[in-house]
């Protein structure tokens, strides 16, 4: 059974004239295109590429911005978890001086002074180690936002480049003409591709095709 992948290997001239003839129409049509457009596409090209730098540099100073704050909660929470250290030392002290005889001989002054700062340093503990799980939530979610405008400037990094390398007129319009047609001519290829298999079949099988 013939197929287009063999017939392409039979008949590579055939083939060629065609997609010649197409690239010949693509070509044609671009330049009607170009001829025919009302906006100035260096200027377009301009302005788009000068609001996708502006873009760029919004989310770079994002990104240094969450940066920033990351940094800060950092020292925020380091300097909650010394508290929090130097809290569990005092609160161990205080707590070695709460002895049976310490309480029944020992100066009642004293001992009300260490419940109090004992108190306080239970206190101040709770505290810190709360900040401390605090910083750390903010943190995490620093680094989720950064995650996505890390992804965002990695798009758009991307979108500029193409930008950037068809900055060619004649791609530019040669790329709308495809666009615009390519369904069409990928259809007439397939058409005619599928007549030359038909007839090859027929040529075969040893029947002429019909004359018109």
């Amino acid at each position: 059974m013939a197929s287009p992948i063999s017939f392409l290997r039979r008949a590579p001239g055939r083939s060629a004239v065609v997609l010649l003839i197409a690239a010949l129409g693509l070509g044609l049509y671009a330049l009607w295109l170009f001829q025919h457009d009302d906006i100035d596409f260096g200027l377009q090209q301009g302005e788009r590429i000068a609001a996708l730098d502006l873009k760029r540099r919004e989310i770079r100073g994002a990104i240094e911005e969450v940066t920033k704050r990351s940094n800060e909660d950092a020292a925020t929470m380091a300097a909650a978890e010394e508290r929090a250290r130097q809290a569990e030392k005092i609160i161990a002290s205080l707590r070695a001086l709460e002895s049976t005889w310490d309480r029944l001989v020992g100066n009642p002054a004293q001992q009300k002074a260490n419940a109090e700062q004992l108190s306080r340093m239970e206190e101040i503990h709770t505290t810190a180690r709360a900040k401390v799980a605090e910083m750390k939530q903010a943190r995490t979610r620093l680094t989720w936002e950064k995650d996505g405008l890390e992804l965002d400037l990695g798009r758009l990094e991307q979108e500029i480049a193409s930008v950037e390398n068809h900055r060619s007129v004649a791609w530019h319009y040669l790329a709308q003409a495809w666009q615009r047609t390519r369904g069409w001519l990928l259809m007439l290829f397939a058409l005619y591709l599928a007549g030359e298999v038909a007839v090859a079949k027929r040529r075969r099988s040893g029947v002429r095709p019909t004359e018109i």
